[in-house]
């Protein structure tokens, strides 16, 4: 049976700080990625993986990278593979900002974790911010913890971020578009003079040398929580529990319009 999910954010807080204990990466980087193993088998959308990419801008992707800083809403979205917005922003982790991660608990129920640890708003803001998400082995769960979330600017409270999970969809090819390369038989004027009297002469022209198809994704089925808008408060969590695809569908698609009105409400 294939499971999409639902969330609440009507659950206690509970923040795994992992920062003096699990394994540092993406530390004094921007818009950097690192390949990580996970340890359990974690099933995603119906798919099965035991290794995740983690993005300094707070993203969780799975089967491809993703290290884009300008966040956009999950509905609109093409991803290119599943993810997993903790908090989707252009963070940098400069010093004393960095990546964790780290396998804990016992086989069968482990949890797989991923701690931005005092990461700023790029270039700069004036305060760090700190939060993390957890994937659970078994449930399929996923729980997004907020430990404090006040930049001291725009950027506070989610105000700038991506909060949600994303679904690649199916690939369809809808048409065709032109490919270009710069034609080979075209050679600069001997005479500079020619450039300098037409410098549309000088200009080495391009010809099309073939098709190549376009695409769209349908069936994404995205769960956004928030998109920009600032209701992520300190020591504040959101779990992510699967449910049966047919009643996936009935939960998920009345929330994509309403999620942030539904705030503190079980999507049910």
């Amino acid at each position: 049976m294939l499971f999409g999910y639902r969330a609440t954010d009507n659950i206690t807080p509970g923040f795994v700080d992992i920062s003096g204990s699990g394994t540092q990466v993406l530390a004094g980087v921007d818009d950097e990625i690192a390949f990580v193993q996970v340890g359990v088998n974690f099933k995603f959308y119906g798919q099965t993986y035991n290794s995740v990419y983690a993005s300094s801008n707070g993203l969780i992707t799975f089967g491809l990278g993703n290290s884009e800083c300008l966040n956009s809403s999950l509905t609109s979205t093409d991803w290119i593979g599943h993810a997993v917005a903790v908090l989707w922003s252009d963070w940098a982790t400069h010093f004393p900002g960095s990546v964790y991660y780290k396998t804990v608990g016992t086989q069968g129920s482990q949890q797989f974790i991923v701690q931005w640890n005092q990461v700023m708003g790029h270039s700069s803001s004036p305060k760090n911010i700190t939060f993390q998400g957890i994937l659970f082995e078994g449930s399929n769960s996923i729980l997004f913890n907020y430990a404090n979330m006040k930049t001291g600017d725009g950027r506070a409270d989610g105000g700038t971020a991506t909060v949600g999970l994303a679904k690649e969809g199916t690939k369809i090819v809808v048409g065709t578009e032109p490919i270009f390369m710069p034609d080979p038989n075209w050679s600069t004027p001997e005479d500079p003079q020619v450039c300098e009297q037409d410098p549309s002469r000088c200009i080495q022209p391009v010809i099309q040398v073939g098709e190549q198809p376009t695409y769209n994704y349908v069936d994404k089925d995205p769960l956004e929580w928030s998109y920009n808008n600032a209701i992520i408060g300190d020591n504040y969590s959101i779990i992510y529990s699967t449910v049966p695809i047919p009643g996936a569908i009935w939960l998920l698609a009345p929330g994509l319009v309403g999620l942030i009105g539904l705030k503190r409400k079980y999507l049910g």
